[in-house]
């Protein structure tokens, strides 16, 4: 758990061990301070994290965009990414250049691919909610824009048959929400 109260300290609660809480001390490179960032674990225990708010004060609230992967093994962080607007290019194609730009309370989930996903979520300066999907290759190391809307604070499409599934079906731009994985790996 990395905490939202702007620090920059890393707590694990180990439920093999009576689930007794683990404060790390990490040397080197790490994120800065933050609240509200996104975080994943893939399929060997590495911890990612991404954007987040500088907490400062509602007068000054600055959404970060970096992404950083914490090696369970080594004890050690790691900056894989850290670009500061909001590039697209063409959807379903991931390049280097692209990335989902500075954001907090995004829906994230890893995908059975082991790659991370991560949906809408809020952006500053001029506080806009989005309705994106982006998924970030953990083998390519690249964001690719996988579906949703570029225009921001958009209303759901309800203009299609429920139950069924439409490409122009969108939930709308979101922010805070909270989302789950089934076993095909359906995101709810």
């Amino acid at each position: 758990m990395f905490t939202s109260q702007g620090l920059d300290d890393l707590w694990k609660l180990d439920v093999r061990n009576n689930y007794t809480w683990v404060n790390y001390t990490v040397a080197g490179d790490k994120p800065s301070p933050r609240g509200e960032a996104l975080i994943w674990v893939d399929n060997n225990d590495n911890l990612f994290i991404f954007g987040g708010s500088n907490n400062s004060s509602i007068d000054s609230f600055i959404t970060l965009s970096d992404l950083w992967m914490f090696n369970s093994t080594t004890m050690t962080w790691e900056l894989l990414q850290n670009e500061s607007d909001i590039v697209r290019g063409g959807l379903g194609n991931g390049t280097t250049e692209t990335h989902p730009g500075p954001r907090v309370g995004s829906a994230c989930w890893s995908g059975n691919d082991n790659d991370l996903w991560l949906y809408g979520g809020m952006g500053s300066p001029n506080i806009f909610v989005y309705a994106d999907v982006w998924k970030y290759s953990l083998t390519k190391k690249i964001w690719t824009w996988m579906s949703g809307q570029k225009d921001t604070g958009v209303a759901p499409t309800n203009d299609v048959r429920l139950n069924t599934p439409s490409t122009t079906a969108l939930p709308g731009a979101s922010y805070g929400a909270g989302v789950t994985k089934d076993t095909d790996g359906n995101v709810w």
